[in-house]
């Protein structure tokens, strides 16, 4: 569960030519340390990322919660990695909010807190991230900052299954194994509500 998530924009002056838009430089600098962070080069994607994150910029600042949480380029520091991971959570990145659930879960840089996990899983899997989905399907299943909820549990593998996890209809077809068949019933009409709200986005 220790999944490391960076933002790569990928050839942004030729985004931008074809869009349209007006010149960004907030965003050639964060492809200029993305650049820098694929290439090992974690002195540039820290000279890069660390004034837009300061900014305010939430993919900066869940790309540098990465680099502390694992000490690419840094001392490893999971306070700090917490407290960037919370910036770019709380202004809705979804890598972050996934991240920063998996910091309350194994206790890295925060008070071991399953139900604080949960609260950011769930934000992540509403905006559509599949990996958040299939945690949040694992939390319902095992009962882990959650009363235990098999239906939720098959519902939410279900729809990250169709969102591409290759392992959720596996876990699910575990979970389908612990539940009545009206609960399974259950289970796949609340698939296809997640599904019709949060998939596929």
């Amino acid at each position: 569960m220790r999944s490391i998530f960076i933002d790569v924009m990928l050839f942004p002056l030729l985004a931008w030519a074809d869009s349209g838009k007006d010149f960004d430089p907030t965003e050639l600098n964060f492809w200029a340390g993305s650049t820098g962070y694929n290439n090992g080069d974690y002195a540039t994607a820290l000279e890069y990322w660390t004034p837009l994150a300061e900014q305010g910029h939430a993919k900066a600042q869940h790309n540098l919660s990465v680099m502390y949480r694992t000490g690419q380029g840094v001392q490893q520091d999971y306070a700090v990695a917490a407290k960037w991971s919370r910036k770019a959570a709380e202004q809705g990145d979804a890598k972050a909010q996934l991240n920063l659930g998996l910091m309350h879960t194994l206790g890295d840089g925060l008070p071991r807190n399953h139900a604080e996990a949960v609260k950011w899983f769930l934000k992540a899997a509403q905006q559509g991230d599949v990996e958040s989905q299939s945690v949040l399907a694992f939390m319902y299943e095992n009962g882990r900052g959650v009363p235990q909820d098999y239906v939720r549990a098959y519902a939410w593998y279900s729809v990250a299954d169709k969102g591409g996890d290759k392992d959720a209809l596996a876990k699910r077809e575990i979970v389908s194994k612990r539940i009545i068949i009206r609960q399974v019933q259950d289970a796949q009409e609340l698939a296809r509500e997640l599904w019709q709200k949060y998939g596929n986005k």
